[in-house]
């Protein structure tokens, strides 16, 4: 390949999958399986994953948070999703 191409998948295309090596907030997936990722505190070991979570073609369901699920995995990610977005639909319910 050229060197500018070289480069580009330096600079650009490995930049993205980087290890995790702190909390970030929700950002788009790669991968294309999921809606969004992130990176948190591993629950088992000391350091950084990087969580997926929320299917393509899913919806956000309370069935989710019927247990409490550990911190930094994926469950534990869509059941907060799905309490911010339930309290969000009380609020505006609310308002009417």
């Amino acid at each position: 390949m050229t060197e500018d191409f070289d480069n580009f998948v330096k600079r650009v295309i490995l930049e993205r999958y980087k290890r995790c090596k702190g909390a970030t907030l929700p950002e788009l997936s790669d991968n294309p399986r999921y809606v969004f990722s992130r990176c948190a505190p591993n629950p088992y070991t000391s350091g950084f994953k990087r969580i997926y979570y929320l299917r393509r073609g899913e919806s956000l369901t309370m069935d989710k948070c019927k247990t409490d699920p550990a911190y930094g995995t994926a469950k534990y990610e869509e059941c907060r999703l799905a309490k911010l977005a339930h309290l969000k639909k009380l609020r505006r319910m609310k308002r009417k």
